[in-house]
């Protein structure tokens, strides 16, 4: 009995879903690993009193993506991702800096 094209499709569906999961996994992994860099760079910051959001630095990094992925048609998606990425790690930036000092109060 010959597999039909639905069914073929559907198989290679799944495989692709499954494929989607392992680089997720990834992805996640490697976040994890960037927000330990950001919780570093909080201290830092406030060690040097310079404030969190630094515009030509988020700029350059969203060339950068652009430029690492290649593709003027996934660029501008890229870097709506790493945007979101920038803001959230801004946000726990600035948790933990005010963590930090109403400890020390």
């Amino acid at each position: 009995m010959a597999i039909t094209t639905s069914q073929q499709a559907q198989a290679g569906l799944a495989q692709a879903r499954q494929h989607i999961n392992e680089l997720d996994q990834q992805i996640a992994a490697l976040l994890a690993e960037r927000f330990e860099t950001v919780d570093e760079i909080a201290r830092l910051k406030k060690a040097a009193q310079v404030p969190v959001k630094n515009q030509a630095r988020e700029a350059q990094v969203l060339d950068q993506v652009a430029d690492a992925i290649g593709s003027d048609q996934l660029a501008p998606h890229a870097r709506k991702i790493f945007v979101t990425i920038m803001a959230e790690s801004r946000a726990y930036q600035n948790q933990k800096i005010n963590a930090t000092t109403s400890e020390e109060n």
